[in-house]
């Protein structure tokens, strides 16, 4: 169901180290200011929490919530969103950001591991794990102060990039430049 609301949307396990928690409290924050987006968050972890935390910042209204979902509905619901979040504390290479920009949708996501080899200023916004941060990356979002490349072109970035060939041709490379 595509809303026309503005959706920014976050899946993961859930575990501290994502920082759910700290994602609702800027989307609530931001919702104090611009009431015109919605928080979709999920996935494979403890969903409970999230909407204890929910009903009692009463924001209900503008944060959903949905249990672990088929990897054809992951797909589905970043095609829906606008913007994806990815805020942890620490990732190696998350291919969850790789998913999210083959579907057009670009990211917001902390400079930890190696997220910086894939977001750059065409496809998202890096920031520290500080939350006022994720606030002000997510209002600059939503208030169109960014601009970001067409969803085919975020696609094919990561064909470019990051797809099995182009993988399978770095290291063809590599190991040729070793050997020799």
């Amino acid at each position: 169901e595509q809303s026309e609301k503005f959706v920014f949307l976050h899946i993961s396990n859930l575990i501290k180290l994502k920082n759910p928690q700290k994602i609702i409290s800027a989307a609530i924050k931001l919702f104090k200011e611009f009431p015109d987006f919605e928080l979709q968050i999920g996935g494979d972890g403890d969903v409970e929490t999230l909407n204890k935390q929910i009903q009692e910042n009463k924001a209900e209204s503008f944060i959903k919530t949905f249990p672990i979902i088929t990897s054809k509905e992951v797909s589905e619901k970043m095609k829906n969103s606008d913007c994806f979040i990815l805020f942890s504390d620490y990732e190696n290479f998350p291919c969850v950001l790789l998913e999210s920009l083959s579907t057009g949708t670009p990211a917001i996501a902390t400079k930890v591991g190696g997220i910086p080899e894939i977001i750059n200023d065409r496809n998202g916004v890096l920031i520290s794990t500080n939350e006022d941060e994720l606030y002000e990356a997510m209002k600059k979002i939503l208030l169109k102060q960014t601009e970001f490349d067409h969803p085919e072109k975020l696609h094919q970035y990561v064909e470019d990039h990051f797809s099995i060939k182009t993988i399978g041709e770095k290291f063809d490379k590599i190991y040729r430049e070793v050997l020799n």
